[in-house]
């Protein structure tokens, strides 16, 4: 593989994506881009940092608990 590995994550089949690109990255070297559409308003929204694993499981349980088995996604970098 060339480039990153990206996958948008959330929604319909967006958490199955997720599990896909942690594998695929873990398994071709490459890096991995995450991408996740946060509601108007949000903390992670307005988050002008990197935001830590507690600020993700406050602002969003549902992406919080996708990420759990790959502890080491989490900080997640905004970009």
């Amino acid at each position: 593989m060339n480039g990153p590995v990206a996958a948008g994550v959330g929604g319909v089949g967006g958490w199955q994506a997720l599990a896909w690109a942690v594998e695929e990255a873990d398994r071709s070297g490459a890096s991995l881009v995450l991408l996740h559409v946060c509601a108007p308003g949000s903390p992670l929204d307005r988050a002008t940092s990197e935001p830590t694993t507690a600020e993700v499981e406050l602002a969003d349980p549902a992406l919080a608990h996708a990420l759990s088995p790959w502890p080491e996604l989490l900080p997640v970098t905004l970009g």
